[in-house]
């Protein structure tokens, strides 16, 4: 792993204690954070099915998660990147996001619907993001003279704990299959008001003024020349099939017969998976580099959705959950980690950020958008529709790799 990736700080004895209890409100953050993504991701779709939307209205709600997101990452990294620590601004994002998972409990109809999920998407996807950035400023800012080394994947990983958790504990509740999908919600806006407040405990970071550049045109420069652009544009054609996979998915195991809870249950499966690799992304990268391993999490994706379209059935759900491991740690973690190595104090947040634009903004409004088109237009049953569906998600997974991998020259060598 690169050097600047597994760098520590040790602070002086009279600043140990508060160093020590930011780092444990960094990791607790990540925690109920993503305690309140796992309350949410696998059922959005379920609440909007059972307040009576169809399939087609249920992609074009979803797709305001991609309109959001082409406006708010960017606009709240601009804000970190030059004005606000981000003690002050991830608290603020995930009160917003309490407020909205509250709000979205009490729609009815598809416009509301919609309106609600573009406010939600609008805190959510800033906040997940900012918390990643913060913490890989913190990685590579930290000077080398302290034991045990910070490293992203040590307090990822609380992340990817969190997200199992709430699932994990809602077994041992009486009568558990019973909670429906908006419950869940509700307990969801509580993590995140819990995580609101673990977060004004978070070591506290100065934004940096000095560079004239305006942030986010830095970030798009480097976006724009190699080796970033062939990642940046795979990664949009994943982002298009992952946003559509997310909202057939819940629908697909719904057919098969599994409960909301369930649901949640099957879904940890995969979040187990990279649970259980995370502790060998150093090794993993130290081996075969940083780029390999996107190109890996881009390629599991036709693995898996091929393997459900050709074998749609409960057992062969349960197996396939485990390459959502590879696809978290290959786009979702090594991806981050590349760009971090692209980027400069001046514009970190504003990178990361215009790359959530691309694969959340572009790729949920695009993605779904065209879900949409097709379950209103299709004379196939519906089980059919899913299949296809996972089928045409596959084939983006493919062109993600084709890009990923294709040559590109800078400075008359290939990048």
């Amino acid at each position: 792993m690169d050097d600047n990736l597994a760098l520590s700080t040790k602070p002086p004895a009279n600043q140990e204690s508060p160093a020590r209890i930011g780092l444990c409100a960094l990791g607790s953050t990540y925690f109920v954070s993503y305690a309140a993504l796992g309350l949410l991701f696998p059922f959005l779709p379920l609440v909007l099915h059972s307040k009576g939307l169809a399939d087609a209205q249920i992609a074009l709600a979803m797709a305001m998660s991609g309109v959001s997101s082409l406006i708010a990452p960017n606009f709240f990294a601009h804000i970190a990147d030059r004005f606000l620590s981000c003690r002050r601004l991830l608290p603020l994002l995930l009160t917003g996001n309490a407020l909205a998972l509250l709000l979205l409990t009490r729609t009815t109809i598809l416009l509301d619907s919609s309106i609600v999920i573009f406010l939600l998407f609008a805190t959510l996807v800033p906040s997940l993001s900012m918390l990643d950035s913060f913490t890989l400023d913190i990685v590579k800012n930290q000077p080398p003279s302290a034991i045990p080394p910070i490293t992203f994947q040590r307090y990822r990983i609380w992340g990817s704990l969190g997200f199992i958790a709430p699932a994990c504990l809602m077994i041992f509740l009486p009568d558990w299959r019973a909670l429906t999908a908006t419950d869940l919600l509700i307990i969801g806006a509580s993590a995140s008001m819990i995580a609101a407040c673990i977060g004004l405990a978070l070591p506290s970071n100065i934004p940096h003024r000095n560079n004239p550049t305006r942030p986010l045109y830095a970030a798009i420069q480097a976006a724009w020349k190699p080796p970033l652009r062939g990642v940046f544009l795979a990664n949009t054609i994943a982002g298009m099939g992952l946003a559509t996979f997310f909202i057939v998915f819940p629908r697909f195991l719904h057919e098969l017969n599994f409960s909301a809870v369930e649901i949640g249950l099957i879904t940890n499966i995969g979040v187990a998976s990279e649970i259980l690799m995370m502790p060998f992304i150093g090794s993993f990268i130290s081996f075969i580099g940083l780029k390999s391993m996107i190109i890996i999490g881009f390629a599991s994706i036709p693995l898996r959705l091929f393997t459900l379209a050709m074998y749609p059935s409960q057992t062969i759900v349960l197996l396939t959950q485990i390459l959502h491991g590879p696809l978290v740690i290959g786009v979702f973690i090594a991806l981050p980690m590349y760009l971090q190595e692209h980027a400069d104090n001046s514009f970190r947040h504003s990178l990361q950020n215009l790359n959530v634009t691309v694969s959340h903004g572009i790729a949920r409004c695009l993605g779904p958008a065209i879900a949409a088109l097709y379950f209103s237009n299709s004379i196939e049953t519906e089980a059919n529709q899913l299949s296809i569906s996972f089928i045409a998600i596959g084939l983006s997974g493919i062109l993600a790799v084709v890009l990923c991998t294709a040559p590109s020259k800078k400075n008359g060598q290939r990048a």
